[in-house]
């Protein structure tokens, strides 16, 4: 089994480089040994793409590939270069990848847009009770606790309402 990881973002000195990591037998008590082919079934390859171009043609094509700033037409393009055309089932894979890399996108945006939304609707609930404690307080001469009390804020939210009461 090959498990190929790729390094979209990779540090400079690691750039256009591709490492290996693979199973070795080591003894730690006795000296039983296997051959090579019965424990070497799993490897790991980590290609670490770069900005630029390379001087290894198989990782330019693959940052092209993998670029996700690139639509199809402009990855064709890139890669008539190498002389490489997208046809067929390639084609239609390489557009399913851009398609997939928008797709991503665009899931993460709305996720981020949707905790935004959360997040803003939970200050907004918090400042309004802050709001109510100060406004029971100022009108009833209630102190904190007995503010929350009326309000009927629940007993583990209280310290935290009691921290953002002496911010303000």
């Amino acid at each position: 089994m090959v498990s190929i990881w790729i390094v979209f973002n990779a540090p400079k000195h690691k750039q256009n480089c591709i490492n290996r990591y693979r199973m070795v037998e080591e003894h730690i008590i006795g000296n039983a040994c296997e051959e090579e082919k019965y424990f070497d079934k799993q490897q790991i390859l980590v290609l670490y793409l770069g900005y630029k171009e390379s001087e290894y043609i198989s990782m330019n094509i693959l940052r092209i590939l993998a670029d996700n700033g690139m639509d199809y037409e402009k990855k064709n393009e890139a890669l008539e270069k190498y002389d490489i055309r997208l046809k067929g089932g390639l084609a239609k894979e390489v557009r399913s990848m851009c398609d997939y890399g928008d797709y991503v996108e665009k899931m993460g945006t709305e996720k981020g847009l949707q905790r935004g939304i959360l997040q803003g609707k939970e200050e907004e609930r918090i400042n309004s009770t802050l709001n109510a404690i100060q406004s029971l307080m100022k009108t009833l001469k209630l102190s904190a606790d007995e503010a929350m009390d009326a309000l009927q804020i629940p007993a583990d939210k209280k310290t935290c309402y009691l921290e953002l009461l002496k911010k303000r």
